[in-house]
């Protein structure tokens, strides 16, 4: 049985807050929106890290509601050999309070359609197993990596180019976190987590645009046997 010394009643809330807002309760998610997190670990500082402007995020995935319970579709990798698939995973579990410090909503300037569009193209990753991109090769349309993933989605299943601007580094192109998230088509639609007051550039409003949600205890929680 796995138990929190000292900061129980933290779990339990968190654990809780993480429930509700999977149901929806105060965030009017809808399919295709976007959702980036930042958890605890090196390889969470490293990525945040490579985005030039907004280092809140590591990750980021696509959102698609079954039967009104919200599920992210994203690509990832094993943190020691860098195998892995795009997936679908619950949203509970993809901002678990035990792991995630920091987590926001985006949503793209699309048409239902188009964002249905997107989830398809992403689904379809999904079903065919298509690789994580350790190599993080934009050239090599066989294996993806998580913004990559998202950019693709939208690109191939929409024809919405949503990464104008992408990242520069000798003869090759990256597309960062903040290459989706700070997007002129991408809005943000509320953040959660010890950041929650954290805005860049012109997200000074961010927050106008939904329901702010209520940030995690500033102390990691820390489970032992």
């Amino acid at each position: 049985m796995t138990v929190c010394r000292g900061k129980f009643p933290f779990l339990v809330a968190g654990l809780m807050w993480a429930a509700s807002c999977a149901r929806g309760e105060g965030l009017s998610m809808q399919t295709g929106d976007l959702v980036a997190r930042f958890q605890d670990g090196t390889w969470s500082r490293f990525f945040a890290a490579a985005s030039p402007h907004d280092q809140r995020f590591a990750h980021i995935g696509l959102v698609v509601l079954e039967k009104e319970e919200p599920w992210v579709i994203h690509a990832q990798g094993n943190d020691q050999n860098g195998k892995g698939q795009v997936c679908k995973t619950p949203l509970a579990q993809f901002i678990n309070p035990e792991h995630t410090l920091r987590w926001a909503v985006f949503r793209a300037d699309a048409s239902p359609e188009q964002l249905r569009a997107a989830v398809r193209q992403a689904e379809a990753f999904v079903a065919d197993g298509v690789p994580f991109d350790a190599q993080f090769d934009l050239r090599d349309a066989h294996a993806l990596y998580c913004t990559e993933m998202v950019w693709r989605a939208f690109l191939d299943g929409a024809g919405i180019e949503l990464v104008p601007v992408r990242v520069e580094v000798g003869d090759q192109s990256f597309i960062t976190i903040d290459c989706l998230t700070g997007s002129p088509y991408v809005h943000e639609l509320t953040a959660s987590g010890h950041d929650v007051e954290f805005v860049v550039g012109r997200r000074d409003d961010a927050n106008r645009h939904g329901r702010r949600l209520e940030a995690l205890p500033d102390e990691p929680l820390t489970d032992v046997e």
